[in-house]
C-alpha cells in the first residue's frame, strides 16, 4: 500500500466509497451486482457515495476515502475524470483488465491507429480524438489493481476489507495452470494450442480453460519473473507469432514490451 498514510479511520468510520466508469463494457460493475445479498451485506460496512450503474454522483466535488476505477481512458473526458477523481480519493483501486490495461480498445495501438478511425469514422476521422490507448497506471498513481475481464466480486470486497482493516490488499501470485490442474483439465498446450496459463496470475479457477477455451492472458502476468523469463518459457511451447498474437487480446503486449525496455 502505497498510502497508508492516509488510513488512519478514526473511531471505525465507514470508509466512503465511490465506484466511477470510464469507457467499458460495464461488466466489472455487473459481475460486482451479481453478488446480490453478499455485496449488499458487505457494502453495509461503507458508505456508498458513488456507484456510476446505479446512481448519480451525489456531490461532483466530493472526497473520498477509495476510489474504484472500472474502464479505460480512451477520451479527454475520461482522462480529466480519472485525473478529477484521484485528487479527490486517498486510495485509488482500477477494477478488470480495461482499467488494467486498455484491453480490446488497445488493439489498435498494434496497427496503423489513423486508418482505424478512419475505417471506423469515415466522415468524421479527423476530429476524432485517437491517442494510443493505456492503462489507468499511465496517468495517475494507481494503489492497487484488481484483474480479470469480468474479475471476481468477492476480489473487490475482499481489497475493501483489507483496506478497511489498514492491511494492504494482495493478490494470489499462483499461476493459472496450478487451478487448472486442480480442477483436472486436459491441458491444452500439451495438445499444441496456444495459452498463457502458466505466466499468467490465478485467483480466477481457471474459467476459460474450465470452459475448453485457452487463457488469454486477462488477469497480466505473474509477479517476480522477467519478461525474459516468460517469454522463453511460452516460447519453448509455443510459435512467437502465436505468443504475440495472444497477448495482444488484452493489451499485454504493450506492457510486456515496456516493462522489456525498462529491464535494459
Amino acid at each position: 500500500m502505497s498510502r497508508k498514510k492516509h488510513y488512519n479511520n478514526k473511531n471505525d468510520r465507514k470508509l466512503k466509497v465511490a465506484i466511477v466508469g470510464l469507457t467499458s463494457c460495464d461488466g466489472c460493475s455487473v459481475s460486482i451486482l451479481d453478488m446480490g445479498l453478499e455485496f449488499i451485506a458487505s457494502i453495509d460496512h461503507f458508505e456508498l457515495g458513488d456507484f456510476f450503474i446505479i446512481m448519480d454522483e451525489k456531490d461532483k466535488k466530493a472526497f473520498y476515502d477509495v476510489a474504484i476505477i472500472e474502464g479505460a481512458p480512451l477520451t479527454k473526458k475520461n482522462i480529466q475524470a480519472l485525473k478529477e477523481i484521484r485528487k479527490r480519493a486517498k486510495y485509488l483501486i482500477g477494477i478488470g483488465a480495461c482499467a488494467h490495461f486498455g484491453v480490446i480498445p488497445n488493439i489498435k495501438n498494434y496497427i496503423d491507429k489513423k486508418k482505424a478511425v478512419k475505417y471506423q469514422y469515415p466522415k468524421t476521422y479527423n476530429k476524432v480524438f485517437n491517442p494510443n490507448i493505456l492503462p489507468i497506471s499511465r496517468f495517475v498513481p494507481v494503489d492497487f489493481i484488481i484483474p480479470g475481464c469480468p474479475p471476481d466480486g468477492r476480489d473487490l470486497i475482499m481489497a475493501l476489507n483489507m483496506i478497511r482493516q489498514r492491511i494492504a490488499p494482495k493478490l494470489m501470485e499462483n499461476p493459472v495452470c496450478y487451478e487448472c490442474q486442480l480442477n483436472g483439465n486436459e491441458c491444452v498446450l500439451q495438445k499444441g494450442e496456444p495459452c498463457l496459463g502458466p505466466v499468467i496470475r490465478g485467483g480466477c479457477n481457471a474459467v476459460c480453460l474450465n470452459s475448453k477455451f485457452f487463457c488469454k492472458g486477462c488477469r497480466g502476468v505473474i509477479p517476480g519473473y522477467s519478461t525474459k523469463q516468460l517469454e522463453k518459457k511460452l516460447l519453448k511451447l509455443i510459435s512467437q507469432k502465436q505468443l504475440e498474437h495472444i497477448m495482444q487480446i488484452f493489451g499485454i503486449q504493450e506492457e510486456w514490451e515496456l516493462d522489456t525496455q525498462n529491464k535494459k
